[in-house]
């Protein structure tokens, strides 16, 4: 029986980008995922552009959509922005937290 050494390397400490290539990476895209808490608990993930206003990733939407209803009720949120095709030229740039924006019909920001 031959015996087989095997070691794990974690990738994710290879890949992670600095906080200039972030910074970089957010001013290029446009468009994120919003994932907000719908009322039974199961989420809601929607696409949404975005702009940066003051450093922060500020989007606008109606408030009656179910997405503004969802964060008035529960602040939690979830953004990911990715772009690039296959596995290796992806890129993405994930971030959770709480909504700390304005939840008013007129517009909505969260910051990054």
């Amino acid at each position: 029986m031959e015996r087989v050494l095997l070691c794990t390397v974690n990738q994710r400490t290879r890949i992670v980008m600095s906080d200039d290539e972030v910074t970089a990476f957010i001013n290029e895209a446009r468009k994120l995922q919003l994932g907000t808490i719908n009322p039974d608990g199961t989420p809601h993930m929607v696409t949404m552009f975005y702009a940066l206003t003051e450093g922060k990733i500020s989007f606008w939407t109606y408030g009656k959509a179910q997405k503004t209803l969802n964060i008035q009720r529960d602040a939690r949120v979830s953004r990911l922005i990715e772009a690039g095709g296959n596995t290796p030229t992806c890129a993405a740039y994930r971030c959770t937290g709480w909504h700390g924006g304005s939840t008013t019909p007129r517009a909505s920001s969260a910051s990054a």
